[in-house]
């Protein structure tokens, strides 16, 4: 996946209305934690975007964990994955700190 995931020094904050509500700082030791979070993060994503009427039992869950963390799916329909630009971990207000 092509997009960037906030490391060090590469945070750049979305627009407002990308902006989740609550902000959250992780922290973490090693580089591989943080890189599978933002893969799998963008694989939620995607997984919802690719068809938002699928009733498989994956992509059921996907929208659910997308609404536990209040995302709506209008928001998620207006990003774009594959961008070099989008930070997945800024879509989830996710600031990620080295231990």
């Amino acid at each position: 996946m092509a997009a960037a995931c906030g490391g060090a020094g590469s945070f750049v904050p979305p627009p407002p209305e990308f902006m989740p509500r609550h902000r959250i700082r992780l922290m973490y030791r090693d580089e591989a934690v943080r890189a599978g979070f933002c893969e799998n993060a963008q694989r939620l994503i995607a997984s919802v975007q690719s068809d938002s009427t699928n009733t498989t039992t994956s992509a059921l869950l996907a929208r659910k964990a997308l609404r536990y963390r209040r995302v709506s799916l209008e928001r998620v329909g207006q990003v774009d994955t594959r961008d070099p630009a989008f930070d997945v971990s800024a879509f989830f207000g996710v600031k990620w700190s080295k231990a």
